[in-house]
């Protein structure tokens, strides 16, 4: 049984809200690595930027840290973004006016990784 118009409109709204949310936490998270360390003044402006509700902070978390290992990918993030809303140059805008907002680089590392 296929889902009526209005579920198929909700699900695609849910699933690009989801691939939105995923490339800018992404795509912030490797801004701040590409000097090479996250330092804290870094990942507070990320949560300035971005409300995150207390129960989604964890999940938030565990994408921007696996998106801190190194700043390959970007790529692949900023070309999702830009498929998914191509036609709604707004949304890109934000999208571009919340990464602009991250602090420069800093040289200070967030936290050590461990190596083992």
């Amino acid at each position: 049984m296929r889902p009526t118009p209005a579920v198929a409109e909700a699900e695609d709204r849910d699933a690009r809200s989801l691939a939105f949310t995923i490339g800018v936490i992404a795509l912030s998270a490797k801004m701040a690595k590409s000097d090479g360390v996250v330092a804290p003044v870094e990942v507070e402006a990320f949560r300035k930027v971005f409300e995150i509700k207390p129960d989604d902070l964890a999940e938030v978390q565990e994408v921007f840290d696996r998106a801190t290992y190194d700043v390959a990918g970007f790529e692949s993030y900023a070309k999702q973004l830009h498929d998914l809303f191509e036609g709604e140059p707004a949304t890109l805008e934000d999208v571009l006016h919340s990464l602009a907002t991250s602090p420069p680089p800093t040289g200070r590392s967030m936290r050590p990784r461990s190596t083992t």
